[in-house]
């Protein structure tokens, strides 16, 4: 039998953006994934966390007074930490 995970977390984003010109704007993003609870056989709870952060640079070009086509391009950094129960240690990962 495998580790059970509880599946219901309470997630939240915040996201936002300022167009400078018709041609040229810049995003942010922070969200926080919630805590992911699970239990594994043999070792019992652990928890897992989850952080993103994002920067987008975003190229417009208008087309006409009601299309325009769009690029983006952008950095996404996130952050996991793992508890485990006590005896085993702690974990995690980060990418930058």
């Amino acid at each position: 039998m495998g580790a059970t995970c509880d599946d219901k977390a309470t997630v939240w984003k915040i996201f936002g953006g300022y167009q400078f010109n018709p041609y040229l704007g810049f995003e942010l993003g922070l969200s926080d994934m919630g805590d992911w609870p699970a239990s594994v056989p043999g070792l019992g709870a652990a928890t897992a966390k989850f952080r993103v952060f994002e920067m987008t640079l975003v190229g417009t070009y208008p087309l006409s007074k009601r299309f325009d086509v769009y690029g983006k391009a952008g950095v996404f950094m996130w952050d996991s930490d793992f508890e485990f129960p006590a005896g085993v240690g702690r974990g995690g990962c980060r990418w930058q």
